[in-house]
Formats: structure tokens, sequence, C-alpha cells
């Protein structure tokens, strides 16, 4: 955990730099955009790149070309089942309640932040729709990297963005504030695509630079 914080710390002066270049080229254009929703862009952009790194969408996972089907599970439920059967059979819950309600937990901010940030994702269908591909995304890359591609982790991390969109509309109501940032929002078209991109190519830029200056 403390090498994925060292991590983000180093894509902040980048981040900064092009949210920077973001809001100028709004002036440019003469287009309206509160420096919150550049600042809230830019945590939103490390905390995506933030996911990718827990998820290990990185070169320092290793590569591997061939497929490895035993690595691959496609059947739903089939992996919680399995994580659930053998914690009631050892006693021990920890396991499965950090994979289980970790991958929930961990796809909340992002069902929180995309309605907060973009107007588009005001629909609890898109950004649902969207959790499920950054996901897919991630499961995608896992199966060319040395990590699982599980059905299941596509599963909880999209009921995850549910929950994190459940969270922004209860919010929304009741705080002013949050109101109020949500309304102030200026974007341009496909801004919360070019985001999510941005943090997955930034952290495997990073990675991969990671990658070989640890086997240099």
């Amino acid at each position: 955990m403390n090498d994925i914080l060292a991590d983000m710390l180093r894509l902040l002066p980048y981040m900064a730099v092009i949210y920077a270049g973001v809001y100028v080229m709004f002036r440019i254009g003469k287009k309206q955009c509160s420096i919150s929703h550049i600042v809230l862009s830019m945590l939103f952009t490390l905390g995506v790149a933030g996911i990718f790194a827990i998820t290990g969408v990185t070169p320092m996972s290793g590569f591997h070309a061939e497929v490895r089907i035993e690595e691959v599970n496609i059947i739903p439920f089939y992996g919680i089942v399995d994580m659930l059967g053998s914690a009631i059979e050892d006693g021990h819950f920890e396991y499965a309640a950090i994979n289980i309600i970790g991958n929930m937990i961990l796809f909340m901010p992002f069902g929180f932040g995309l309605p907060l940030l973009w107007k588009e994702f005001y629909s609890l269908k898109r950004t649902v729709f969207a959790g499920f591909l950054v996901s897919l995304l991630i499961e995608c890359s896992q199966f060319l990297l040395s990590r699982g591609t599980d059905v299941d982790d596509l599963l909880l991390n999209t009921l995850g963005t549910v929950f994190g969109y459940v969270l922004f509309v209860k919010l929304y109501a009741i705080l002013p504030k949050l109101s109020r940032v949500s309304k102030e929002r200026r974007t341009f078209p496909f801004e919360a695509t070019a985001t999510i991109l941005l943090a997955y190519v930034s952290y495997f830029l990073l990675g991969l630079y990671h990658y070989k200056k640890f086997f240099a």
C-alpha cells in the first residue's frame, strides 16, 4: 500500500500540469470552468489510477503470452461460493471478506465521482455501464499480465459502482455544498472517458518505468 501511495505522489505533479493545461484551454475558449471542478477531476484521475494500481494493472505484475485457463473464471459466482465454502470450512472469513467486500468498496468512489463531476452520468445506467467497462478493462489487462481473470470481480466491481451512485444520490439530496459543486460542472465532450484513459495510461507507463528499472 505504501508503494501505491508513493506512485500516486509521483503522478501528482504530472496530473497538476495536465489539468492546469485543461483549465487554460477552457479560459482560451471563453468557457466557464470552476477551479473546484479541475481539482476534483485531478483527484478523481488519481483515484482511478489507484484502482488500477491495487488491481495490478502494471507491467510489474509480469507478462505471459500463453493462455492460462486455470487462472480464468468465467462462471458467475463460482469464485464467491468457493471462497465462502472454504471460509465456513476453515472458520476464517477474513480472506473472503476482503475479496468480496473489498471489490465492491474499491469501485464505490468511481460510482460516486462520475455523477458528481459529469452531468451525463446523472443516469444510473450510464454510471453502472462505465463501471462495468472499467472493470472489464482491468480483467482483460490481467489476462495478459500475471494475474487471475475472474468474472466475479467484474460483478462485484459493478455492484460497488451501484452503491457509490446511490451514496451520491442520497448525499446530493441533503448536502447543499455537494449540490453546488455538482451544478458548477463545465466539461468538454468525452472528458470523463479521457480522464479514465489518462489514469490507465499514466499508471501503466509508470509501471513500465519501474519494470525496466527493476530488470535493468
